[in-house]
């Protein structure tokens, strides 16, 4: 993990943290030079630890102005970080549901 994760606390709330040592967002702007994608779907589980509907929002407003895809953020229900294990039933009916 510490070869992907730096370990972080925030002053304001004092509560440890992690962020990414290579940020999605940095794969997804090497992205929009290299692809046609119309939409870029991020999903997270309803009960995920990393979910914050404010904060990530706030990531896919930035994310997309910077990068220049439309990214859509999406709730799996009944699933946390891995929900892919949680709710695989969701997960693969989005996954059918919205490829293009």
């Amino acid at each position: 993990m510490n070869s992907l994760l730096v370990p972080i606390v925030r002053a304001e709330t004092s509560k440890p943290g992690v962020f990414a040592r290579e940020p999605l967002v940095h794969q997804i702007i090497k992205m929009n030079s290299q692809s046609n994608l119309p939409i870029i779907n991020v999903l997270y589980g309803d009960n995920d630890w990393l979910y914050n509907e404010k904060e990530c929002n706030s990531a896919i407003e930035t994310i997309s102005a910077v990068s220049g895809f439309e990214i859509s953020l999406n709730v799996i229900p009944k699933s946390g970080h891995h929900l892919y294990l949680d709710n695989p039933t969701d997960v693969n009916n989005f996954i059918l549901n919205n490829s293009h």
